[in-house]
C-alpha cells in the first residue's frame, strides 16, 4: 500500500510540476546492519514488506528528482514516541505501552534478556525535522537524512542508553521507587 500510495501522489507531483517534496521514510530500509548501527551511509537491505515498500518509494522518488525539477528530502526516522499515542495500536512502542501499565499500576513485562536496546525519537522533534528538510529542499538541497535519535527511553531528561530491563524500570521507579520489572521468556 505505501509503494502504490507514494506512486500515485508522485504521479500527482509530476503532473503538477511540484518543486518540493519531503518523504517521511523509516529506518527499517536498513534491517538488521552489521555492527548493529545505522547511518545515512549503511547499505540497504530491508527484512519486512514495511522497510521494502518504503525504500522502493524512496527510489521512485529519487528517480523522478533525477528526471524533473522536483528537489526532495527523505527522513528515515526509527521508532517515534510522544503524547498520545495509543498503547493498544499493532504500532505501540514500548514507551506508551510500559507507561499505560505504569500508569495502572501492572507490571512491566520485558521479554528475553534485557539487553536489547532500540532508538526513539520524540515526535516534537520530528516536526522539526520535517521543517528543516523542507527549508532543505526548498534552498535546492536534497538527500537522506537519519534524524539523529536517542536511546531508550528518551522522554525524560537524563536517561540516556538503556537496555530493555532499565528501561522499564527507570520508567516504573521514577515515581514508584520500589516498582521493578518482571522477566519473560523471549517472544519468537
Amino acid at each position: 500500500n505505501n509503494t502504490c500510495a507514494t506512486r500515485n501522489l508522485l504521479e500527482v507531483c509530476a503532473a503538477q510540476d511540484v518543486k518540493h517534496f519531503v518523504f517521511s521514510s523509516t529506518a527499517a530500509v536498513y534491517g538488521i546492519p552489521a555492527g548493529g548501527l545505522a547511518n545515512e551511509d549503511t547499505p540497504t537491505a530491508p527484512i519486512n514488506p514495511y522497510g521494502t515498500s518504503k525504500l522502493m518509494s524512496e527510489w521512485m522518488l529519487r528517480d523522478l528528482s533525477l528526471a524533473s525539477s522536483l528537489r526532495h528530502v527523505a527522513l528515515r526516522y526509527f521508532n517515534v514516541y510522544g503524547p498520545r499515542q495509543s498503547p493498544d495500536s499493532a504500532y505501540s512502542g514500548v514507551i506508551s505501552i510500559f507507561l499505560n501499565r505504569w500508569r495502572s499500576r501492572r507490571p512491566l513485562t520485558v521479554f528475553g534478556d534485557g539487553s536489547q536496546t532500540r532508538d526513539f525519537i520524540f515526535v516534537q522533534d520530528v516536526a522539526r525535522a520535517l521543517v528543516a528538510a523542507m527549508d532543505r529542499a526548498r534552498g535546492g538541497g536534497g538527500g537522506i537524512f537519519r534524524p539523529d535519535p536517542i536511546q531508550v527511553p528518551a522522554w525524560r531528561p537524563g536517561f540516556g542508553a538503556a537496555s530493555a530491563v532499565e528501561a522499564p524500570t527507570r520508567i516504573a521507579t521514577a515515581s514508584d521507587p520500589t516498582a521493578a520489572p518482571r522477566a519473560s521468556a523471549a517472544r519468537s
